[in-house]
């Protein structure tokens, strides 16, 4: 498997961003995530977030708006950005979101 380029990793930065911008527009405003985004950068980021084991409370409110597409974790799993994480990742995304429309 080869290393995802430099650029792939900005362009997922980048979408998490716009999801905040997204968020704030519905009243959602997650100064936590940014910070976190500013100081680890995106794929560090959504690692440690789907690694905790936890549901983070970002995703709830996310989950309560009705915009899981904004998740961390949706974001993760699109294909374009697939490459950028393993499969436990990946696996721990989609377990995060199946429990979030479970708990519905």
């Amino acid at each position: 498997m080869s290393q995802p380029s430099f650029s792939l990793e900005k362009k997922f930065a980048d979408e998490l961003l716009a999801t905040c911008d997204e968020a704030a527009k519905l009243g959602y405003v997650a100064n936590e995530f940014a910070a976190m985004l500013e100081t680890s950068g995106g794929v560090q980021t959504a690692k440690k977030l789907v690694r905790s084991g936890e549901i983070q409370s970002g995703l709830l409110r996310l989950r309560d708006l009705g915009r899981l597409d904004l998740a961390t974790e949706a974001v993760m799993l699109r294909p374009e950005f697939k490459e950028l994480f393993n499969k436990d990742h990946l696996d721990a995304a989609s377990w995060h979101l199946d429990q979030m429309t479970a708990s519905k």
